[in-house]
Formats: structure tokens, sequence, C-alpha cells
């Protein structure tokens, strides 16, 4: 049926072309058989429909480019080939749908995994709009806008182009947030902009140390909600800013 699917999909009649298109994007958004949809060529079809100018089908599509957006296969094309603009426009959506913008952040931090599509992401101004998702209430969402500006920021550009944004207190909150997983990508995007040496003191003059090494002695508890991955993170981004001699001295006292 796959198959039959997608050769149906590329029907020089509109209508047919649009359902079984429509009918791809229910079946690509079955994360067990995304491999495959990958592997028959789903995911043209999938982006056929995105490329609409209507945000109703462009909602539709979202949840399906989501789960495609985890093959690696997919994350070029899926940037290249008119994925984009349904995610960035669910990242802060005006119906404050929150399952919609939990996938449009999981999408791109998913996609920028890849050193190609970090240009064309932030060319759609995706990096104020992540930082805003970061104040959303949902956890989730949370998580995925901090996983997305982690990967972001392992580039020295981008990571001063979001530390311009005020990004550190929202990503000091997140990293004291109760959940274990909102710790976890905070960690790890506090690890990625302590990588670049310009922006230390930006994040010395933010107070990171402190919730740094809170975090550390927390995943010596047992009882504590952080875990080893948390302080892994912590301990990177520590590591990290000691690369500068004259950071030694502020980093001694929180960590005795």
């Amino acid at each position: 049926m796959l198959p039959l699917l997608i050769s149906l999909s590329n029907s020089q009649d509109a209508e047919v072309r649009q359902y079984s298109a429509y009918a791809m994007v229910k079946i690509a958004q079955n994360s067990s058989l995304r491999h495959i949809v990958t592997e028959e060529g789903g995911l043209e079809p999938v982006l056929y429909l995105a490329r609409t100018d209507e945000p109703e089908i462009q909602r539709e599509v979202l949840p399906a480019i989501a789960t495609l957006s985890f093959e690696d296969s997919n994350k070029i094309e899926i940037c290249k080939n008119g994925g984009l603009p349904p995610i960035i426009a669910d990242i802060c959506n005006s119906d404050d749908n929150t399952e919609a913008s939990r996938l449009a952040c999981c999408a791109v931090a998913n996609l920028t995994e890849v050193v190609d599509n970090l240009s064309p992401i932030t060319e759609m101004n995706a990096i104020p709009l992540l930082i805003q998702a970061l104040e959303n209430e949902s956890p989730d969402v949370q998580r995925e806008a901090a996983r997305a500006l982690g990967n972001l920021a392992a580039n020295l550009e981008y990571g001063r182009t979001i530390v311009k944004h005020d990004i550190l207190p929202r990503l000091i909150a997140s990293l004291c947030n109760i959940d274990l997983d909102c710790k976890r990508m905070a960690a790890m995007a506090l690890s990625n902009l302590a990588s670049n040496t310009k922006l230390h003191s930006r994040m010395l003059e933010a107070n990171v140390l402190d919730p740094l090494a809170a975090e550390c002695r927390a995943a010596l508890d047992p009882k504590s909600l952080s875990d080893h991955e948390v302080a892994r993170f912590c301990l990177l981004a520590v590591a990290n800013i000691s690369v500068g001699f004259q950071n030694h001295s502020k980093i001694i006292d929180p960590f005795l």
C-alpha cells in the first residue's frame, strides 16, 4: 500500500495527489513506521502539503514532519524543500497550542543536529522564537526548545546571537526546573555556550556558577531530582569557563 500511495502522490490529478499525500501524512506520524516511510520516499508527499499556504494544512502536516525529522537522511531535505515554514510558525503559535509548540521545537532540535541546516533555520528567526518558547508553561516545550538552542549554541556565531537575546536567565531557570529532562537540556545548552570564551564574562555576570555547582552537589544526593548526566553537562560548562585564567578565582568559591 505504501508504494501505491507514494505513486499516487505524483499524480497529475490535483485531488488524487492531495488525498494520497494527506494519507501519507497520517501514516508518517507513526514513529514505528518513520524508517520505512523514509526508505520508500514518503517524505516528499508530506513536504508537498507543507508547501501550501494554508495554516490549517500546515498544522496537520507538522506531526509528520516532526516524526520524520528523527531520520538523519530526511534532515537536509526537510529544510531545503519546504518543511521549515510550518515548523517555525508553530514554535510560538497564536492559539497557544502546546502540543504544536512541542512538535515544532522538537523538529528544530532534530534538524539543528546537521550543520548545513543552521543557517536556513536561523534566517527564519528561529532563535528569538525558541527563547520565547523557554517561557512556555509546559516542561516538554521547554525541554525541546532548550535542546534546539543547545544545538545552535555549539556554533560560535549563533551562540553569541543567542546570548544577545538574554537567554541566560531563562536557561538558569530551566536548569532549576523540577523536570529532569529540562535540567539536562538546559545544562547541555549552557555547556555549549561556555565553549565560547567570548561569552564567559556574560555567563559569570548572570551568576551561572551557583546553579551549576548546586546541580553537581545534587547529583551526589540519591534523593535528588538531578542525575549524573545533568552533572556531566554542568561540569563541562565549568571546565569550559575555567579555560580563562581570569575566571579561576570566581570558580573556586561555589565549588569548595
